[in-house]
């Protein structure tokens, strides 16, 4: 029986070794893809970028007289790893909800959709580019001030996460 027990081969300590590493690294790898995984759910965030803005003069004669306002359009860009929702848009530190503007043409749009401007809700998703155009009136009052040809203009996008993302213009 000694003699059976002697005559039998196992695998060399060498071979041994390689498969335990092996086995070692497989299984580390695996874990690290599990866990970048997990972390990839936690550190997404939303970056919007305002990749461009042009403002048009337009003027529309009504009853009254000639109105002048402008068309303002913005094209936005969610560049993050996020879903982004633009929730307000603010010029000159106003939100646009709070602009009066005498010739009633302030509003905004986006994929020919009008904006209920108390309730702003425009969502932005992941990689997504939209087109938001705000229109606004000659004389429109803007805090303290009156929105006038040659005035440059601050617009922020505001998202429901709290982020500003400003742009400044000039009113031709």
């Amino acid at each position: 029986m000694k003699n059976m027990l002697l005559n039998k081969k196992a695998i060399s300590p060498v071979i041994a070794t390689v498969i335990i590493v092996a086995v070692t690294l497989t299984i580390a790898i695996a874990v690290a893809y599990w866990m970048g995984g997990i972390a990839g759910l936690y550190t997404r965030f939303e970056k919007i970028e305002v990749a461009g803005a042009t403002v048009i003069k337009k003027s529309e004669t009504t009853a009254s007289g000639t109105i002048y306002y402008w068309e303002i359009t913005l094209t936005v860009k969610n560049t993050g790893s996020a879903d982004a929702t633009i929730d307000n848009i603010i010029i000159n530190g106003i939100p646009i909800s709070q602009i009066q503007d005498p010739t009633e043409k302030l509003a905004v749009t986006y994929d020919n959709t009008t904006v209920d401007l108390n309730n702003i809700r425009i969502p932005v998703n992941a990689g997504e580019e939209k087109k938001i155009v705000i229109t606004v009136g000659e004389g429109a009052t803007v805090g303290s001030g009156k929105l006038a040809s040659a005035m440059s203009v601050e617009i922020k996008i505001h998202t429901a996460a709290g982020k500003d993302y400003p742009k400044l213009i000039t009113l031709p």
